[in-house]
């Protein structure tokens, strides 16, 4: 993210990411950074205290997190609105 802060128009490569039970795959389009989680569990596990979590650590963040179904979960970062408010993250 300090990238991103520091040079607003740096490019990042996408990627993917497995784990034993949880996959990841990270984007860049425009000027959003967009995560997508992959747990076969997922709505359980925001439905019972994750999701409050995800909230509270991420207020004030430029971005939008939401389920898009029982098992995923994506998360887009405005970048731009990132690196124009550097205090977030510091």
């Amino acid at each position: 993210m300090r990238s991103l802060v520091d040079d607003p128009g740096t490019k990042l490569d996408d990627s993917d990411f497995l784990d034993f039970e949880v996959a990841f795959s990270s984007a860049v389009e425009g000027d959003t950074l967009k995560l997508k989680v992959f747990y076969e569990f997922l709505a359980d596990v925001l439905k019972h205290g994750s999701k409050e979590l995800l909230e509270q650590v991420w207020a004030g963040l430029p971005l939008r997190f939401a389920p898009v179904s029982n098992s995923e979960l994506e998360v887009v970062l405005d970048t731009a609105a990132l690196a124009q408010n550097e205090e977030l993250v510091t």
